[in-house]
């Protein structure tokens, strides 16, 4: 059986007579005649040449034969093999460049590089040049848009010999003891960085592709936060009788918070595993207790008095005769002040009062009545204040969005009584379907599209059950914008 092998040389030389490529139709012994297969190699040279932006300059056909045979019937034979080939291809083409042959029989000149001397073929060399059209493809990944729109990473850089208090842009603060992370000892006496990312809204969650689930159940979230330590470029361990403590601020206090870590999925969300690690809190009385001491005061006991009008002048402070005993009453009770502060710090992990006091009273000009959650560990990476938001099935609905998930696609549903993000389950290639919902619950279906560098945004409030599917109503706009719309989710 013939044996046809079709060989393609691309020759990217870079020269005044440009590139070259080469189409090989090999022959059976003693053959010159083409069938079917060698035709189609020679259409096939054809086609290159026809090919928009190939501009041929130069076009040679050799042909070329084995050993057997004497010399002069061998450099006949290859004469016929070239000029065969040549025939058939000059046909197929329209082109008005001369066609070079040569013929070389079974001649192989010393230290020659082509393979193809001293075989049964025929070689269609083509020398051309290319105009390339450049084509800039839209991006669409959206995960281009997220880099466009992510805020870069704080960077605080501390003596870790130190008792160090950090605050981040979004009120979180950090406590860190002296001594806690594992240093090498010739890297003793270095500094270290700490690199803070937060995330307590839906658009820096969104953003950063974070979620408020785990294991596919949603979370009711107090915030998330992402936090790690780094002396040249190496991550750093925290030792494990000097954890860090954590503060992370809210506005109200939720009952049933956990601390969570975080790790991304093969999708590249996020997604929160429970801890063993206690939650505390620091509620805005306990806060007012710490800043304001006059709220330790004294008892003061009332002094018998027969008349009532009597009693009633001293609770009003009105007898100057009783002066200096309102004065005691209103007097702080230190011992009392310094037992609370000296508990609180011992909770936090706070060296000095004074330090956390002067940190709480910056966080009190964002917010009128601060309140935190506060766990220590001596775990780094993506951390979480969470609940599980758990509900017997027949309280719970389904919500399909009309748009198939793809990779410059995001869909999500956001909640209004409670924080938490929602991401849709991924069984459905045709829509985005989200399960475990709470019937009549406010939400805001949130569907975001990225094409040729121009986000989409599709934003529809609803309340789960009402509607079984809901289609997206997109509107145009430039990622800045995008990203002022999705702070105003609430």
């Amino acid at each position: 059986m013939k044996t046809i092998v079709y060989l393609v040389f691309s020759l990217f030389v870079l020269s005044a007579n440009g590139q070259q490529k080469i189409f090989s139709v090999y022959f059976q012994n003693d053959e010159y005649q083409l069938d079917a297969d060698d035709i189609q190699i020679i259409q096939e040279a054809a086609a290159f040449m026809a090919q928009p932006g190939i501009t041929a300059s130069g076009i040679q056909i050799n042909g070329y034969t084995d050993a057997p045979a004497t010399a002069d019937y061998n450099v006949a034979l290859s004469h016929k093999r070239a000029l065969t080939v040549k025939e058939l291809f000059q046909s197929k083409i329209k082109s008005d460049i001369k066609i070079s042959l040569a013929w070389h029989g079974e001649l192989i000149p010393e230290a020659t590089t082509d393979l193809h001397y001293g075989q049964r073929c025929a070689d269609i060399v083509i020398t051309y040049t290319e105009q390339k059209q450049i084509v800039q493809v839209p991006k669409s990944d959206i995960n281009d848009l997220w880099k466009q729109l992510r805020e870069p990473s704080q960077v605080f850089t501390i003596n870790p010999q130190k008792d160090t208090l950090i605050m981040g842009e979004e009120g979180t603060i950090i406590n860190i003891p002296a001594g806690a992370f594992i240093i090498p000892d010739e890297k003793q006496g270095r500094q270290v960085n700490i690199v803070l990312e937060e995330y307590y809204d839906y658009a820096s969650m969104i953003i950063n592709n974070m979620t408020t689930m785990s294991n596919g159940l949603p979370l009711e979230t107090g915030g998330m936060i992402y936090v790690n330590a780094f002396l040249d470029n190496r991550a750093l361990t925290v030792m494990e009788d000097k954890p860090l403590t954590f503060m992370f601020p809210g506005d109200t206090m939720v009952t049933g918070m956990q601390f969570f870590t975080g790790n991304t999925n093969p999708t590249g969300n996020m997604n929160w595993l429970l801890t063993e690690t206690d939650l505390e809190t620091l509620t805005p009385d306990e806060y007012h207790n710490l800043i304001y001491p006059m709220g330790f005061t004294k008892k003061r006991y009332r002094k018998n008095c027969p008349y009532l009008f009597c009693g009633l002048r001293e609770d009003l402070g009105a007898d100057n005769k009783k002066y200096y005993e309102k004065r005691a009453y209103m007097a702080t009770d230190w011992k009392a002040y310094r037992k609370y502060t000296d508990s609180l710090c011992l909770v936090y992990g706070v060296r000095n009062f004074g330090i956390l006091k002067r940190m709480l009273l910056q966080q009190v000009k964002q917010t009128e009545d601060p309140f935190f959650y506060v766990a220590k560990t001596s775990r780094l990476g993506y951390m979480n204040c969470d609940k599980f938001y758990k509900l017997p099935p027949e309280k719970l609905t389904l919500l399909a969005v009309n748009e198939a998930p793809a990779e410059n696609v995001n869909s999500f549903l956001v909640f209004s009584k409670y924080k938490s993000l929602m991401l849709p389950n991924t069984n459905n290639p045709e829509k985005a379907e989200f399960s475990n919902i709470a019937k009549k619950s406010k939400c805001k279906a949130v569907v975001i599209k990225y094409e040729n560098k121009i986000a989409y945004l599709s934003v529809q409030e609803l309340k789960a059950g009402d509607v079984p599917e809901v289609t997206p109503e997109f509107v145009a706009m430039t990622p800045t914008q995008l990203k002022t719309e999705l702070k105003k989710l609430k």
